[in-house]
């Protein structure tokens, strides 16, 4: 298995290098750390947030694995989240619409024009997802299926890109939930239920809280795994398989 955290810090200057990840000068840190400038504000803002964030979660890791090892004689790190997968995903995603299409139409729900600006959506997305990995825009009206059609983007994108996440950043609680309830919805013949909590992965201050409520008579021991497994991951958004 892979192990994605390590002590040794040469073996991870190695990662790094063969990844291509180019890291900044020491001074061009340090000068967007503090030169309080106009034109380093923002950059200071956000190395400070990184810095501090991947500080925690190797505090957070680190801290785990001690006392694993306390209770269980080694150091034990953290089950790693499932592979996203992203062509199996977006087949059944574009099953779902399909079906989603074919209901409305028989039943009349939906206006055919709406029915076929919904498919040149989605059309539009799936031929701008073979394009390198870069800055995208979609802009479509209220009823257009963006939220299902940004989905099948993200998925053929990644595939297309090898890329192992995706990552869908949303204002307000309450649509971020509704996004993600809409997600589980369009890829539940795709995975096992109990599993589905991992791959659409909830990151908010509420994640898990609303649906496992307090931990009463109802809070059984697979609710409490579940539950717990689910706060871990949304710690550091893990989803890399370790095959």
């Amino acid at each position: 298995g892979m192990v994605i955290s390590d002590a040794d810090v040469d073996r991870l200057l190695d990662r790094r290098g063969k990844d291509g990840v180019d890291l900044p000068q020491l001074e061009d840190i340090a000068r967007s750390l503090y030169d309080h400038s106009d034109n380093f504000k923002a950059a200071g803002m956000l190395d400070v947030r990184m810095l501090f964030s991947a500080l925690v979660d190797a505090d957070f890791v680190e801290t785990e694995a001690h006392f694993k090892a306390m209770e269980m004689g080694s150091r034990a790190y953290r089950r790693a989240g499932l592979a996203l997968n992203p062509s199996f995903l977006l087949g059944h995603l574009l099953a779902y619409l399909d079906e989603l299409a074919i209901k409305s139409a028989a039943a009349h729900e939906v206006a055919p024009e709406v029915i076929e600006m919904r498919s040149n959506l989605l059309s539009a997305c799936l031929d701008a997802a073979v394009r390198k990995h870069g800055l995208f825009t979609l802009t479509a009206p209220t009823g257009t299926g963006k939220t299902l059609s940004m989905l099948a983007f993200a998925l053929k994108h990644a595939a297309c890109n090898g890329l192992n996440r995706v990552i869908t950043v949303i204002p307000y609680l309450s649509i971020i939930e509704q996004t993600a309830a809409e997600y589980r919805k369009a890829l539940a013949s795709a995975i096992d239920e109990r599993d589905m909590d991992a791959l659409v992965l909830e990151h908010h201050s509420l994640s898990g809280i609303r649906k496992y409520g307090k931990k009463g008579d109802n809070f059984d021991v697979d609710d409490q795994e579940t539950f717990h497994q689910e706060r871990l991951l949304s710690e550091n958004w893990d989803v890399i398989s370790d095959n």
